[in-house]
């Protein structure tokens, strides 16, 4: 899967799931984290949350935010939780079938602001 606009980019390899959200920029900085990824029934991921995101990449996450998403995609932001949500498709109240909870990589630049996330994909969603 790749999106056809130039940001954000999709990747699915065979071990990794990559969303590109800004152009990459030098330099930047890695920061592990645990992602929750949502599968439907078919074993597609179908978006990615990540609790507790401001407390473990920094609070200058969402500064500029200015990410493009194409029709299909959108992101939610819980404050009182800090609980991010990356929907890659757009569902329906119960399409998500199955959570895994898999390592994952915040790519943030100089200032702090969230260039890419890259997750871990499991042997199987079911």
């Amino acid at each position: 899967m790749t999106t056809a606009a130039p940001f954000p980019r999709v990747r699915v390899r065979p071990r990794t799931l990559s969303v590109q959200l800004r152009p990459p920029e030098q330099p930047a900085t890695e920061i592990d984290v645990d992602f929750i990824l949502d599968f439907d029934a078919r074993g597609d991921v179908i978006g990615i949350e990540i609790l507790d995101l401001k407390h473990q990449a920094g609070d200058h996450i969402f500064d500029d935010y200015d990410w493009d998403m194409p029709a299909d995609m959108r992101t939610t932001y819980d404050e009182a939780v800090d609980a991010f949500y990356l929907y890659l498709k757009l569902i329906g109240p119960g399409e998500s079938a199955v959570q895994r909870e898999v390592a994952g990589t915040v790519v943030v630049d100089e200032r702090g602001r969230m260039l890419a996330l890259d997750a871990e994909l499991p042997d199987s969603a079911n």
